[in-house]
């Protein structure tokens, strides 16, 4: 009879923490999904304009990605030619209209930029063409988590590939 209540004793609290871990535990941070719902019409390419030093002239594009997927991504920093290593974002950081982004580290080298975009709905608003500047701030490029060069960065947008 002992046995019989600690086995039912033993089942109600097993069903109990998987009940409170379900709910603890949801499918996505809570930063990602005022990520993906706030910030979805700001995906798309960024790239850099203006002076941009010998540092930072392999740079492609930053891309930014709403997160939305099951393995989420926010993103990346790509450097040019075809096997241009992709630097991928963690999750930003938004207040508003400022910013704050950080890579992956890739061979020991990471970025990290801070600014604010002039704008936000880029999608509805852009001309796949432009060159108007949209998000400013600065663009560190770190090896081994010390700054190895730094610029104050301008970026444009595009939407698409």
């Amino acid at each position: 009879m002992r046995y019989l209540s600690t086995l039912k004793t033993t089942a109600f609290l097993t069903f109990a923490a998987i009940v409170v871990v379900g709910f603890a535990l949801p499918g996505k941070a809570a930063g990602q999904e005022a990520y993906v719902g706030k910030y979805e019409p700001i995906e798309g390419f960024y790239t850099l304009r203006g002076k941009i030093p010998a540092e930072f002239k392999t740079i492609d594009y930053l891309e930014m990605r709403h997160g939305r997927e099951e393995f989420p991504t926010y993103g990346s920093i790509k450097l040019k030619g075809k096997r241009g290593a992709k630097y991928l974002l963690l999750l930003p950081v938004f207040d508003d209209k400022n910013v704050s982004l950080k890579t992956k580290k890739a061979g020991g080298v990471s970025y990290e930029f801070t600014g604010a975009f002039t704008r936000l709905n880029l999608q509805e608003t852009s001309d796949p063409d432009s060159t108007e500047i949209v998000l400013t701030g600065t663009l560190k490029k770190l090896r081994a988590g010390k700054v190895i060069a730094t610029m104050d960065a301008q970026f444009s947008y595009y939407w698409g590939t």
